[in-house]
């Protein structure tokens, strides 16, 4: 994945050099955070302050649809009664895009170097916390060709590392190509096929081969509703001890337009999970999505139930049935503060995990910020982590309270 990104950086960095607008914005933020729980355990919860010192910048070279951003940051952070947690954590995401005519090449790019596997929490999922040293990474690159008025045929690739250090070492690796084709047959009627396989390598748990393919029938019913139906297909080969198994699924939903920014979609479905030498799994699934958009908010509702593959999230408990609930908004709150607010609700079932996992975990964050003139930014935030589990080994409760005060200019040439 590292010689691609080279040469796409080489390629959005040339994006119109002498039309292109160029924004660059340092920034440097300190900030100090109470952690109630800095070890992550499910009993004898040991507290600390902890400062972070945060230089970084943000990088934007493009002009309307040619573009390449960049955002890194730094931190060196200090406990105050447990220096033998100190570390040094980085943070470097890379987005960019380039149309030609009717192609278009986007990259999307995300590394994290970490001890806190909370800051990882939404990146990778349920992590078996613990002050390791993480190093996380995903990429996607995507070659578009259209034809047609909603026509396109996409190539992507897909790259995924997880590593943990300290004081063992796990690592896991992913490759993932797939095509993808989006044809309608009329002003009405489309269908979107997809193909894909899975390279998967574990330095603990057993390596697979997974293939997929689906196919997605699309009718638009009016020109603020469209009937999906889709049929999913999955072949998972595992090179080792574990039983391969075949996925199916099939489901059918709405996708509603409620006004401009505001939409709902819901629906339902099948799946059977056909494992080699044991019976076969079978259950349903369910959704509904609501999301609106205005100048002064966004909100987002989910609620879902049906299964999950994990495989990549620290723990490999692997098939999972499951229901979520919750919702994120953001948006302005009075004249001067932006607020952002996050909660869910997630039950797992990993029903083939070696003691019958089953997991209950919360997630609430809340987020607060207000610029004080042109170059200071204040911001304060609550998080509340917590898992309750058949095996104390995956409990935790965690909650943090932090005040970060950032300094920052732009800079336009």
């Amino acid at each position: 994945m590292r010689p691609v990104l080279l040469v796409l950086l080489v390629v959005f960095s040339l994006i119109n050099q002498v039309q292109a607008g160029i924004l660059f914005t340092p920034r440097l933020s300190l900030s100090a955070e109470y952690d109630d729980n800095i070890y992550f355990t499910s009993s004898d919860e040991i507290s600390d302050l902890v400062r972070y010192f945060s230089p970084g910048f943000w990088f934007y070279l493009g002009e309307n649809v040619d573009y390449l951003h960049i955002d890194y940051e730094y931190q060196r952070v200090t406990y105050t009664h447990h220096p033998g947690q100190n570390s040094d954590r980085h943070y470097l995401s890379l987005k960019g895009q380039k149309v030609w005519s009717l192609w278009r090449l986007s990259l999307k790019d995300v590394y994290m170097h970490s001890e806190d596997p909370a800051r990882l929490e939404n990146l990778v999922g349920n992590i078996n916390y613990a002050h390791l040293k993480y190093d996380y990474h995903r990429g996607r690159v995507s070659l578009e060709r259209r034809f047609g008025e909603k026509n396109r045929f996409q190539i992507n690739y897909y790259n995924f590392i997880f590593k943990k250090r300290k004081p063992y070492k796990e690592h896991t690796y992913s490759n993932y190509p797939s095509l993808q084709l989006l044809y309608w047959f009329s002003e009405n009627c489309g269908v979107e096929l997809e193909l894909g396989k899975n390279w998967a390598q574990f330095d603990y748990f057993d390596d697979f081969r997974e293939l997929f393919a689906s196919s997605t029938l699309k009718y638009r019913l009016n020109p603020w509703m469209e009937w999906q139906t889709k049929l999913s297909f999955s072949d998972m080969r595992f090179l080792g001890s574990r039983a391969d198994y075949r996925l199916y699924d099939l489901g059918t939903g709405l996708m509603i337009q409620l006004a401009a920014k505001t939409g709902l979609s819901l629906g339902f479905g099948a799946f059977k999970q056909a494992v080699e030498g044991e019976e076969d799994e079978k259950g349903l699934s369910a959704y509904v999505n609501f999301f609106r958009e205005t100048g002064a908010y966004h909100l987002f509702l989910e609620a879902s139930t049906g299964y999950d593959e994990i495989y990549f999230d620290g723990e490999d408990l692997g098939f999972s049935r499951y229901s979520v609930v919750g919702g994120k908004l953001s948006g302005l709150l009075g004249a001067n503060w932006w607020i952002n607010l996050r909660l869910f609700h997630r039950r797992d079932h990993f029903i083939q995990s070696a003691n019958d996992v089953i997991e209950r975990t919360w997630s609430a964050n809340v987020y607060l910020s207000r610029k004080l003139n042109r170059y200071l930014e204040l911001s304060f935030g609550l998080l509340h982590l917590e898992r309750e589990a058949n095996l104390s080994v995956y409990e935790y409760r965690d909650n943090r309270v932090w005040l970060r005060l950032t300094l920052l200019k732009r800079f336009s040439f």
